[in-house]
């Protein structure tokens, strides 16, 4: 149930986004709901949270990747956590990735001023499956083409190995990195709290 509704939501806002390109010649949905380092200072307090329904126009690669990651690994994890834990999930993930890009943000003075995507809340459900379900066996396209089968903690750990690596490189610096790593940790310390006690 929560997973349709944060795709269909997030599908109606890109479709007001891109409405509003063509009636504005600009995008004022996403300066209203992205996070904007500014703007947060300013009061805009609640794109906290908002940034996650806010997708790139230009790059519809961008809405479709999160929304497919939510719809085929969201659902099932809604239905082992229950409606309730899986919403607490996905925005904590997104505080979770909003908090430490804002941190690293601030403590390197980048230039990239505005997070927008439901990427750290995707990573923060791959982070509650890897340790909800550490022994988990999937299967994992590298690159959306090689099939790789393995235990998904690894494949958890292994991705916020290579985010780490590209924010410190400096590597597809246009992508929040630090974004990814926040949600993915939020996420994996709830699934962690949530995981069933052996008897």
């Amino acid at each position: 149930m929560i997973t349709t509704i944060i795709i269909v939501s997030a599908i109606t806002v890109h479709l007001l986004q891109i409405l509003s390109m063509f009636v504005f010649k600009g995008d004022p949905i996403a300066v209203l709901l992205a996070f904007q380092l500014e703007s947060f200072k300013s009061g805009s307090w609640w794109q906290i949270l908002t940034y996650g329904w806010i997708h790139s126009v230009e790059m519809p690669i961008h809405i479709l990747f999160n929304l497919l990651t939510v719809h085929y690994m969201g659902r099932e994890l809604e239905w082992e956590l229950g409606s309730k834990r899986y919403l607490l999930l996905y925005m904590m993930g997104l505080l979770g990735a909003v908090g430490l890009w804002y941190v690293t943000e601030k403590v390197e003075i980048r230039n990239i001023e505005i997070l927008a995507g439901a990427s750290g809340a995707v990573f923060a459900i791959f982070g509650a499956w890897a340790s909800f379900d550490p022994k988990r066996y999937v299967k994992v396209l590298i690159l959306f083409v090689i099939p790789i089968r393995g235990e998904i903690r690894w494949f958890f750990w292994g991705s916020l190995a290579v985010e780490i690596i590209c924010w410190k490189m400096g590597w597809l610096s246009f992508i929040a990195h630090t974004a990814h790593i926040g949600g993915g940790l939020a996420g994996w310390i709830l699934g962690a709290y949530w995981r069933p006690k052996p008897l």
